[in-house]
């Protein structure tokens, strides 16, 4: 019994651990999206004119800009998305 409770543990465990590699890579190709999208003089961040053409984006950008420079890096829109994640809809 001992045994199958802790299999059970462990491929709960692995079940969570993929969910959040699967967001992580998901995370990741929106972040490289947003940049092909927005980062329209390819200078590795969005400004506030760029984002202004991302209706989310730039409705988060104070947010999302968290170092206040003014720019959003892919590090920052990363972290962003990861903790605040996307609900997607059934079907998708």
């Amino acid at each position: 019994m001992k045994h199958l409770l802790a299999l059970g543990t462990l491929i709960a465990l692995g079940t969570l651990g993929s969910a959040a590699l699967a967001d992580d890579a998901d995370n990741a190709r929106r972040v490289e999206k947003a940049f092909a999208r927005l980062d329209t003089d390819n200078d590795g961040k969005i400004s506030r004119e760029e984002a202004a053409r991302g209706r989310r984006i730039a409705k988060h950008f104070d947010r999302i800009d968290a170092d206040k420079d003014g720019f959003i890096t892919r590090a920052e829109l990363k972290a962003f998305l990861d903790a605040h994640p996307i609900h997607k809809k059934h079907g998708r």
